[in-house]
């Protein structure tokens, strides 16, 4: 069951909580975010987690042919002009790909509320919207960027790590860039 951040998941078990024996949900971080801005009214201290299964980090991807060659680059694009970058993600304004973005870029010196953020539906239309240029940066999990850097048609920026991670050796972390903006997506029932 999909939409509302888990929000519609969260009501459908609760309303039939009686009728839904032995009946896991799996969410993962949205689901505290869409909580703590009141998007829906249930929360996810309505719900009994069992186990956190998946954690990724998030990461900051470019078309290949981008004059970004850090994300250093796009904090200080931002900090010149900050109508000159727009960060595409696959959730809501305000949701994680956005806050992800712009936490990145407030501990990088920049201003968090500068971040043009273009929302998508899904990761999968985030990274059209990033390849046909309709947006210059993407913010979305490492797994759906890297498969696109491999081929060579996207190049990841920054992983929200401290250090850099064994999937991706070429990719440096925010860590090590001087960013401290470590953040990672838990997926679990």
């Amino acid at each position: 069951m999909s939409g509302g951040g888990g929000g519609k998941a969260i009501a459908y078990m609760i309303e039939a909580a009686d009728r839904l024996d032995n009946t896991l949900m799996v969410n993962s971080t949205p689901i505290i975010i869409r909580s703590l801005t009141g998007v829906f009214p249930q929360s996810f201290r309505d719900l009994t987690p069992i186990a956190g299964v998946v954690a990724e980090y998030a990461a900051f991807g470019v078309p290949a042919d981008s004059p970004y060659k850090s994300f250093t680059d796009v904090v200080e694009a931002i900090k010149a002009d900050p109508s000159s970058v727009k960060f595409g993600g696959g959730s809501v304004r305000g949701g994680m790909d956005h806050i992800v973005a712009a936490y990145a870029v407030q501990q990088g010196g920049g201003d968090a509320k500068q971040v043009k953020y273009i929302p998508y539906d899904a990761g999968g239309k985030a990274i059209a919207g990033l390849l046909s240029g309709e947006t210059e940066v993407i913010s979305t999990g490492l797994g759906e960027l890297l498969e696109l850097h491999k081929a060579g048609q996207i190049r990841i920026l920054a992983v929200t790590s401290t250090d850099r991670i064994e999937v991706a050796p070429d990719v440096p972390s925010l860590g090590e860039l001087g960013i401290n903006a470590e953040f990672i997506n838990w997926r679990g029932y």
